[in-house]
């Protein structure tokens, strides 16, 4: 996926709870809501509990809304880098 992978894994509680993803490279937080997307298995989570039902639904539909090109954009904006999205 990213050029520059450091395969570095999350603290225990920050992995995704949908496929147990752990690799920091493959779990992308937005900063605006705290929120993480899993880019192994597309699942949204709040790792720290914060979030409302309706936050996590909201992000999940504005991200099943993104064409392909929008979402490589978008998942590039919140790591800040261009991203293979292949």
């Amino acid at each position: 996926m990213n050029d520059q992978t450091n395969n570095e894994s999350v603290g225990e509680g920050f992995a995704c709870p949908n496929c147990n993803e752990t690799n920091a490279d493959n779990l992308v937080c937005n900063e605006n809501n705290g929120l993480v997307t899993c880019l192994e298995c597309g699942h949204v989570y709040d790792p720290l509990g914060t979030a409302t039902d309706e936050e996590i639904e909201a992000e999940e539909l504005r991200l099943s809304n993104l064409d392909d090109e929008k979402a490589e954009n978008t998942v590039s904006e919140l790591y800040g880098e261009q991203m293979d999205m292949s």
